[in-house]
């Protein structure tokens, strides 16, 4: 079975920053040629995930309500002693980095 790779570059603002990245891999996916097979989407960042929530501006804000209810940014994290961004590498964790379905 072939296989083909292709990347995504985004920019972010940190923080709960939310991207809907749903074209970009439905245009890579077409540009395959693939009609049969499984897509993996993975962010190689410790402190970025994937989710498949619905890109809608209510949701979204709770999404980000819902993080700083249970990992809110101001509260003491051992990794802050070293880099200060723990709670970004704890909420990423949650979600996790990758996302894959079939075609």
């Amino acid at each position: 079975m072939p296989v083909k790779s292709f990347s995504i570059a985004l920019s972010t603002r940190g923080n709960a920053d939310i991207h809907d990245i749903t074209d970009q891999v439905s245009h890579r996916v077409a540009e395959s040629e693939l009609k049969d097979g499984t897509v993996t989407i993975f962010c190689p960042s410790s402190t970025s995930a994937l989710t498949t929530i619905e890109y809608e501006s209510g949701v979204l804000g709770d999404l980000r309500r819902l993080f700083d209810e249970i990992i809110p940014p101001n509260r003491e994290y051992a990794h802050n002693a070293r880099w200060g961004n723990g709670h970004s590498h704890v909420r990423a964790s949650l979600l996790g980095p990758s996302l894959r379905f079939h075609l």
